[in-house]
């Protein structure tokens, strides 16, 4: 059983088991690797390339300690990826390689945990936090804008009591934002509560002039994965932020 992953502008899909154990969120150079409860299986590395090559192209070598090494210089994102199967992980080698697609330029996709964002290609990855019931990923462009996605589990323990909304106002509000409006929505197909809200200045000559940024956030219950779930996008009043609903991928990574 086979399950999609997305990470900058590559998209495998790989063993139900695999989990990410590694992690780097350097856009130009990094590494992510894959265990199962077996120990390590695999590594997908990223540089800049230096050449340009049919994108379904992975020059492979075999090395008698690291298993089976493909690289591949993936003309839409400019990167060149290589991938790294130990010997446990040979027998899936050969279709994971196959079932490697890249997104449409301008996009970014990123799965962790249960998250799966889709960015512009002009946001970073600024923060990842990976805890027991608690999984954050967010990301920020040159222009301070702010995307942040959470994933929060075992909801009924972690809300005790509180309505979903209190417990959002309470997250902002810890982080000094000043909550400004609360209404009932959908989102992502799940009734959900969507918060505005206004933060200090991300700037210092912003903060200087009292100029605060604007945003708005969303929370909601996943009841088919038992998690509850909130989004926030945050930026300079005078700056759009990205449609909230092409911000989120598919359980299939279909490009959008």
């Amino acid at each position: 059983m086979s399950a999609p992953f997305a990470w900058h502008s590559l998209r495998p899909r790989l063993p139900g088991e695999w989990e990410i154990t590694t992690y780097e969120k350097d856009p130009v150079r990094g590494r992510i690797e894959f265990s199962t409860l077996d120990g390590p299986m695999a590594s997908l590395a990223w540089a800049p390339a230096t050449r340009k090559q049919h994108r379904d192209l992975w020059e492979r070598s075999e090395d008698s300690h690291e298993g089976l090494i493909a690289v591949s210089a993936r003309s839409a994102s400019c990167r060149t990826w290589t991938w790294t199967f130990l010997p446990p992980a040979l027998a899936h080698a050969d279709q994971v390689l196959n079932d490697c697609t890249d997104l449409p330029d301008g996009l970014q996709e990123y799965t962790l945990h249960g998250i799966h964002a889709r960015v512009p290609e002009s946001y970073a990855i600024s923060g990842i936090s990976v805890y027991p019931g608690n999984i954050l990923l967010s990301f920020e462009d040159d222009k301070r804008r702010r995307l942040v996605f959470r994933r929060w589990g075992l909801p009924g323990q972690l809300l005790r009591g509180l309505t979903p909304e209190a417990f959002f106002t309470r997250l902002l509000e810890t982080e000094r934002f000043r909550i400004e409006d609360v209404r009932e929505k959908s989102f992502q197909d799940h009734p959900a509560t969507r918060l505005l809200f206004s933060a200090p200045g991300l700037t210092p000559l912003d903060r200087l002039r009292f100029r605060r940024a604007q945003g708005r956030g969303w929370i909601w219950h996943d009841t088919d994965a038992k998690r509850l779930l909130t989004f926030e996008q945050l930026g300079p009043p005078t700056l759009p932020l990205p449609d909230p609903d092409d911000c989120f991928g598919s359980s299939e990574l279909s490009p959008g």
